[in-house]
């Protein structure tokens, strides 16, 4: 078995900082050892489960993926802020909410900046809400 960090190795600029993380399809408990021994950081064996590679790169990458059911949990916390800031007529904690949104929804959140700076709070809950506000039926 080649050495892993042969092609990257510390005396290299970066050599010391790469990461080698392995996919085999070998099941045997001394091949795995041979590998972490050869240099590798991280040993990923077939049939894998997409979650173990992608924990793999959150550890190693230092970065957190957001799954769906996440992202929906995230939503419904984030409207429940709103929701609460929106009732007390909490301008800044409103504001935040909405700076959280835009980068996902730039138009939805400029309108919603629009509703804040001219206090129309009673719209933004009914918005929440799902109603439709007298303005948006008159249209």
């Amino acid at each position: 078995m080649r050495q892993c960090r042969s092609r990257f190795p510390p005396c290299q600029p970066g050599g010391d900082n790469v990461t080698i993380v392995t996919l085999t399809a070998s099941v045997f408990q001394e091949q795995h050892e041979k590998i972490l021994a050869a240099g590798c950081n991280e040993v990923v064996h077939k049939p894998f489960r997409s979650s173990e590679l992608f924990s793999v790169m959150e550890k190693y990458l230092g970065v957190r993926y957001r799954y769906k059911e996440e992202q929906k949990n995230d939503t419904a916390e984030q409207q429940a802020r709103m929701r609460n800031a929106a009732q007390r007529q909490d301008i800044a904690t409103t504001e935040e909410v909405i700076g959280n949104i835009h980068a996902d929804h730039p138009e939805l959140a400029e309108e919603l900046h629009q509703m804040v700076r001219a206090f129309r709070f009673g719209q933004l809950l009914k918005l929440l809400e799902g109603k439709k506000s007298s303005d948006d039926n008159k249209k």
